[in-house]
Formats: structure tokens, C-alpha cells, sequence
């Protein structure tokens, strides 16, 4: 429930479409700053060793952020507000999807979406055994993956919030689409390729450069899926969209382990790359430019 929620914020509170992309952004730059920063604390209560201290700590965090959420201003509440039932909200999911299904551009992204969702989370899941089996001589390799992962979410929405004013999701999105598939690619083959150290610092290069591309995808795509919904249909339609975008990720999950057993990983992960570079191209295709554009002209007014 946190992530479509946290998507549907922003929006719920701007007004003007053109601080949606920069509202977003500190969204994205927020939540990857708390990922960078709940591990450092996540190592420090496992070195103190005091799990009813880490949990007071913790208790305290939540409150401090329940507290803070009451000096933002709220959006006007729904006139049903306080009587909401199971059915409605079983119906208002069903409102998402047909909201969706009306929605050429989700409807174009869907099929890609589940396939570049699917190959990322087998390789993202693979990534410790990749750790552990390919770079065993060297110990941080895994910890740089998951970092480097990190900090290039940061850096992205950094990088993005100097460049939004002159934005054009039509070359944005498929270009950080396909850049970020082509990073994994390269994690597979040059793994594939050697075992020594100038391949680890490639591949934690790599996720680097993927979480840069993936952080401005994310940022402009979901500002877009936000601005082909009206105000009050905001919730429903991200709610719908990541509902269906996350449909493949249990999936991944199951797959994960046999392919890892059936094919060696370096040479796994550069097919599941070269799958979504495959994939990812597709969106520059005339078709997805023109809906694209179309929401450019929509964010320039």
C-alpha cells in the first residue's frame, strides 16, 4: 500500500502540473537517501547487539515521522471519506483498471513493463549468488552492487532536477529504458568474459549507472501516468498500474533459482540483458513517441 500511496501524493497536493516532475523528484531523492541511511543504521544495531534498543529507536523514528506528516497541508477529503466498505473498495480498484484500459500509453508500456520487471528481478535476486560465486575473492562486491544501486537512484533524481525544465519524455524515457537494460547487459558479459578485479569495478559500475537511468525513468514516466489521470483519479490509476506492473515479480521470484541452476550466471544475466535492450527499443518506436509527445505538450502549457 506505501508505494502507490507515496506515488499518489504528490499530485494530490500540487496544482500546477509543471512542479509535478519536481515534486516527484524529491520523492525519488527522499526515499534513496532513507535506503542509504537505514543500512548504515540497519549495521549499527546489529554491532550494538541490543534489539530492545534498535526497537525503542525505531519506535521513536515512526513517531517522529507520524508527527511531521501533520504540518503538510491536506488534500480535500473524499465526500465518503470515513465510510468506505470492502465492495467500494473492490470497485474502486475495478475503476483503476478500467481507467488503465483507457489509458493508451500504460496499456502500450504494459507488455514491456512485465518483461523488463521480470528480467530485472531475476537478475536483482541472482545478485548475491552472483556475489558469492563469480567475485568470491572479492568481499565487496556484493555490498557495492546493492550501494552503488542506491546512490545512482540519488544521483539520477539530483541530475534531473537541473535538468526537468527542458525535458522531453519522448527521447527520455525509451533512451533511460534502454541505457539501464544495456548496464545489465554488460554486468553478464563482462563477468563472462573475466573474474578479475577490473570486471567487479565494471559491474559495480554498471548497477551504478542503472540506478541513475532507472531513477529519471521513473521519474518522468510516473509524472507522465500522473498527468494522463485527472486529480481525483490519481490514486486510482497508480494504484491499478502497480498492481499490474508488479503482477510479475512472485514470478521472478519462483524463476530465479532454477535459471541460476540451469544456466551459468554471467551468461544468464547477459541474456535477461539483452532481452530488455530488446525490449526497450520498442518504445522508440513511432507509436509510443506520439503518445509521449502528446504529454510533453500537455506539461509545456
Amino acid at each position: 500500500m506505501y508505494n502507490p500511496l507515496t506515488e499518489a501524493f504528490a499530485p494530490a497536493l500540487i496544482d500546477d502540473d509543471k512542479e509535478l516532475i519536481k515534486a516527484n523528484s524529491w520523492v525519488s531523492l527522499a526515499n534513496n537517501i532513507a535506503t542509504i541511511v537505514s543500512s548504515g543504521v540497519a549495521t549499527i544495531f546489529v554491532t550494538i547487539n541490543q534489539p530492545l534498543i534498535s526497537l525503542i529507536i525505531l519506535l521513536v523514528s515512526v513517531m517522529i515521522s507520524y508527527i511531521l506528516l501533520g504540518f503538510i497541508k491536506p488534500d480535500s477529503a473524499p465526500a465518503h471519506a470515513g465510510k468506505i466498505k470492502v465492495k467500494e473498495i473492490l470497485d474502486n480498484f475495478i475503476d483503476g483498471i478500467k481507467l488503465v484500459g483507457h489509458n493508451k500509453l500504460i496499456m502500450l508500456m504494459i507488455p514491456i513493463a512485465l518483461i523488463v520487471n521480470f528480467c530485472f528481478y531475476v537478475i536483482w535476486l541472482l545478485m548475491p549468488k552472483f556475489a558469492i560465486t563469480v567475485f568470491n575473492q572479492y568481499w565487496f562486491v556484493y555490498n557495492g552492487i546493492d550501494i552503488a544501486y542506491t546512490v545512482g537512484g540519488i544521483i539520477g533524481a539530483l541530475i534531473f532536477s537541473k535538468i526537468r525544465d527542458n525535458i522531453d519524455s519522448a527521447m527520455v524515457c525509451p533512451a533511460c529504458l534502454s541505457l539501464q537494460a544495456v548496464c545489465l547487459a554488460v554486468v553478464g558479459i563482462s563477468s563472462l568474459l573475466t573474474r578479475s578485479l577490473v570486471s567487479a569495478i565494471i559491474c559495480i559500475a554498471c548497477w551504478l549507472a542503472y540506478g541513475i537511468f532507472n531513477s529519471i525513468f521513473s521519474i518522468v514516466y510516473f509524472s507522465v501516468v500522473q498527468m494522463s489521470s485527472s486529480k481525483d483519479n490519481t490514486g486510482l490509476m497508480i494504484g491499478a498500474v502497480m498492481t499490474i506492473f508488479s503482477v510479475i515479480n512472485p514470478i521472478a521470484t519462483a524463476m530465479s533459482d532454477p535459471l541460476g541452476n540451469m544456466i551459468q550466471l554471467p551468461l544468464l544475466i547477459f541474456i535477461l540483458g539483452v532481452v530488455m535492450v530488446l525490449v526497450s527499443v520498442m518504445t522508440f518506436m513511432p507509436i509510443y513517441q506520439r503518445i509521449f509527445k502528446k504529454y510533453d505538450k500537455l506539461y509545456s502549457k
